[in-house]
């Protein structure tokens, strides 16, 4: 039998969104996939080190992760294998935008995120539906950035963000959007922990 390289979506996929949870019949799927040497990875738009990520990123023994939505990828030691940071002029020109609609906007460095400001209407509304408390207040200072997520209308178009050279926008099913560098994506960090293990 050859062995596979699987990759699970988190919110929605892993994880049932009315519990927060992951199915008893998920886990089990995992453990038989594990039993016959397959490789399963995460895939997801989360943070590896988010401390309100499930349970089951540190209690499952991973493969690999591919996080912040493609950002950040790291092998089964939760070593990065790649790290591609935004460039800091995308970030401010997310933060005009952000500031000019009153929105509101979340920084995910490597280990630490925070909001831009204390606008919440539309922070709670996704942090409800993502089974997250309200992240603190932070001050962006030209850090490495790894992902925002842009808080906003349920239904926004978000071409004030679209028009931003550098960046790639993608809508979430509540009231936010992950906003990621251009170029990099579940699918580029899917391909680069493929080669990390020798898949072709």
């Amino acid at each position: 039998m050859t062995k596979k390289l699987i990759f699970f979506d988190v919110d929605g996929t892993l994880v049932d969104p009315a519990t927060g949870q992951i199915p008893d019949s998920t886990l089990t799927t995992l453990e038989e996939l594990q039993k016959r040497d397959h490789l399963i990875c995460i895939a997801t738009g989360r943070p590896l080190f988010h401390p309100e990520n499930p349970k089951f990123f540190s209690t499952i023994s991973w493969d690999g992760y591919i996080c912040c939505n493609g950002l950040a990828v790291y092998n089964n030691k939760k070593e990065p294998v790649s790290l591609h940071a935004m460039t800091s002029k995308s970030i401010e020109q997310c933060i005009q935008v952000t500031q000019q609609n009153n929105f509101n906007l979340l920084f995910e460095e490597e280990h630490n995120f925070y909001l831009l400001n204390d606008q919440l209407e539309y922070v709670e509304e996704t942090q409800r539906f993502l089974n997250q408390t309200i992240p603190p207040l932070g001050t962006y200072n030209d850090q490495d950035i790894y992902g925002l997520m842009v808080y906003a209308p349920k239904g926004y178009d978000y071409k004030e963000y679209f028009s931003i050279d550098g960046i790639d926008v993608f809508p979430g099913q509540s009231a936010y959007a992950d906003i990621v560098k251009v170029g990099a994506n579940k699918y580029s960090g899917i391909s680069e922990l493929m080669d990390y293990y020798g898949y072709s």
